[in-house]
């Protein structure tokens, strides 16, 4: 049984508006096996109380194409996947009920492949070629900062997350490869792949932002679609 998340540190806050006090999380959700959920044999069930989940999966996450036009750089992706989420670790997962906002950090190592095509001039030097570009980004630390509003159904509250925000830092060197440059010349590809990597921080929060945002959408879909299963109870009565 492999785990998606794991909590390194379980820092579970629930603040009340009212009574400004830590509210138990069995109190928050009626799943009370919520901290329970980050499993990959876990499956949808139901109840009187709807459809529940007590898995989070994420996979591989894929979308089909980006664009990069940038200081005369141009690379174009398709087939864009990233490895590595299901074994994500869980650093933090916070809720604030005074300003409607969740907040989860986690990290891991992502592997991203896609195909590309690219021209133009990086690093001040021509580059063009097409094939299959690798990439490692080690120990890429994520946090995301969601903002929610709650949404009653038949009677029963959950969380809506309504949008989110990005942050990412990723701490070992990253390996950027390109299977394709310069028409196959050796040389001048091995002088390219050089010179990206060692300027490989440069190049990710300069161009790589955007490209970020994007992978962030689909785990971001994750995170709403389970905390909608998830009815929340009546903190008075607990």
């Amino acid at each position: 049984m492999n785990s998606l998340l794991y909590f390194a540190i379980i820092g579970i806050q629930f603040t009340n508006s009212l009574a400004r006090q830590n509210i138990p999380l069995k109190c928050v959700f009626r799943n009370h096996n919520f901290l329970n959920i980050f499993e990959t044999d876990a499956v949808t069930t139901s109840s009187n109380e709807g459809p529940t989940t007590n898995s989070l999966q994420f996979g591989v996450v894929k979308f089909d194409s980006y664009k990069i036009n940038k200081e005369g750089w141009i690379l174009d992706l398709k087939n864009i996947e990233f490895k590595g989420m299901d074994e994500a670790i869980l650093d933090g997962f916070s809720l604030n009920f005074v300003e409607n906002i969740l907040l989860i950090t986690f990290h891991t190592d992502l592997i991203v492949t896609y195909d590309y095509k690219t021209s133009g001039y990086l690093l001040l030097k021509p580059i063009f070629g097409e094939g299959l570009l690798t990439a490692s980004l080690g120990n890429t630390q994520i946090s995301m900062s969601i903002p929610f509003d709650f949404e009653e159904i038949n009677g029963k509250k959950s969380m809506k997350l309504k949008e989110f925000h990005i942050g990412y830092d990723i701490r070992n060197k990253t390996g950027l490869h390109f299977s394709n440059l310069y028409n196959g010349d050796k040389k001048l590809s091995d002088l390219m792949h050089s010179l990206i990597n060692e300027n490989w921080t440069y190049v990710l929060s300069h161009f790589g932002n955007d490209f970020m945002d994007k992978f962030a959408e689909p785990i971001f879909n994750v995170f709403k679609n389970y905390m909608l299963a998830n009815t929340l109870r009546d903190f008075s009565t607990c």
